[in-house]
């Protein structure tokens, strides 16, 4: 599906990272407009931090009525 939809530009760009089978070698690895990573890329240091902070801050907004970030 989203092959073909990249390559009738239905889509313009796909970043995915939970695939079947990982890594992933299939046909979304041909194309330039797509950023395939692997599901344990938010397993960084920062990227857990980032995360944490955003929840926190998402779930202070909410609670405040303010709504989502």
């Amino acid at each position: 599906f989203f092959h073909d939809a990249l390559g009738a530009g239905k889509i313009f760009y796909a970043c995915l990272d939970v695939f079947e089978n990982e890594p992933d070698n299939g046909p979304l690895c041909e194309l330039n407009t797509v950023i395939l990573t692997p599901q344990v890329g938010s397993y960084a240091i920062e990227a857990r931090e980032a995360m944490e902070k955003k929840a926190v801050e998402n779930l202070i907004r909410g609670l405040q009525g303010i709504g989502r970030l």
